[in-house]
């Protein structure tokens, strides 16, 4: 039994505990933690940046959805995976295919740079020059970061209230391919396929995914208006890279995407002014990217 009152005995036991503690340890136990921390730490850089910077050097708020996030929350459209990001709003038009935007902070749609593998593909043909996320599958998409706050500084006035920057998925090693279906309610389908296959030589990624749907109508089937609005899209997805002498490497990205939306149309009535017409959208939007290094 020892007095712990005394100030002697206390220090006696103190240096007894060390001395046992580190007797019994390995002797790599003691390094073994910070080499395990340094394993699970990893580097991600961050593309809409820029500057090539990682998450800790970049000085504005930033999230980040990987491929592995949005399959585990099941998304089919980029839209809805945008959605989870805190401090961003999405308005969307109608239900398949209808026209889809996407604020950060508050700014509006036209203030939200949008980039696809670094290239800018805001619409300057509408109004104010916003991007439309309607059609945009997220089977081919890799990452999403979306950078709130101005940006103007890097991607000018476009991006006074944040940037979404899309990678699409890259060529994985070896051959290999995937083929996967959905189907649901309104007559529903999704399916597509993809190929890849990598080497010394270069790789290649090639992908294809389509999207039909009866959909439903914003006009009320009682008043008599008993078409649906449909919805069909097909989306293309090419990347690959060649290796060529003098360690020179080439690099291409295309993203295409078709797509073809019914909507309603402007009529006067009674019960509003809403109803079936053979009003149909469509659209055909075409990405691309070729760097060499």
């Amino acid at each position: 039994l020892v007095n712990t009152t005394s100030p002697t005995a206390a220090l006696t036991v103190a240096v007894g505990a060390a001395v046992l503690t580190l007797a019994t340890m390995s002797p790599n136990a003691a390094g073994q933690g910070a080499s395990d921390d340094d394993e699970a730490i990893e580097t991600v850089i961050v593309s809409a940046s820029r500057l090539g910077q990682t998450v800790a050097e970049t000085g504005s708020s930033i999230s980040i959805l990987t491929s592995e996030d949005i399959q585990t929350l099941g998304l089919s459209y980029a839209l809805d995976a945008i959605a989870h990001a805190p401090g961003v709003t999405i308005n969307q038009n109608g239900a398949f295919g209808g026209s889809a935007s996407v604020r950060i902070r508050g700014a509006s749609s036209e203030q939200t740079m949008t980039l696809v593998n670094g290239v800018p593909v805001n619409d300057p043909s509408s109004p104010g020059g916003g991007y439309n996320f309607a059609r945009l599958d997220t089977e081919n998409i890799e990452r999403i970061e979306i950078l709130k706050g101005p940006q103007s500084t890097l991607w000018g006035t476009d991006a006074i209230g944040g940037v979404v920057s899309i990678t699409t998925k890259k060529p994985s090693e070896g051959f290999g391919g995937q083929v996967f279906g959905e189907y649901g309610s309104f007559n529903s389908f999704r399916g597509g396929a993809s190929l890849s296959n990598s080497g010394d030589l270069g790789e290649f990624r090639l992908a294809a995914v389509r999207v039909t749907t009866d959909g439903i109508s914003r006009a009320d089937e009682a008043n008599g208006n008993t078409e649906d609005d449909s919805f069909e899209s097909l989306t293309l997805s090419a990347s690959g890279g060649l290796n060529l002498p003098n360690d020179i490497r080439v690099t291409a990205d295309i993203l295409s995407t078709d797509g073809d939306t019914e909507f309603d149309s402007f009529v006067f009535g009674d019960q509003g002014n809403v109803g079936d017409g053979d009003e149909i959208s469509e659209t055909e939007e075409l990405t691309a990217n070729l760097s060499a290094q």
